[in-house]
């Protein structure tokens, strides 16, 4: 599972060196490249493979039904 994470990481590194390369960026975008990172990983602090399902509608009330 560990190896997973990593390989995903790499290959997300990968990817985003290449995209920045392609658009002739003179300097690495660092914040660009956790963004990528991030969402690989599940964005929004998810881990790997979880999904943010929200409430159900019983959970829902006046108060927090956005």
């Amino acid at each position: 599972m560990h190896e997973d994470r990593r390989e995903r990481i790499a290959s997300v590194i990968d990817q985003e060196l290449q995209r920045q390369a392609r658009t002739s960026a003179t300097r690495l975008d660092v914040s660009a490249m956790a963004d990528a990172v991030d969402t690989a990983l599940g964005g929004a602090s998810l881990a790997p493979g979880e999904a943010d399902e929200g409430k159900t509608p019983a959970e829902l009330n006046s108060s927090n039904d956005i």
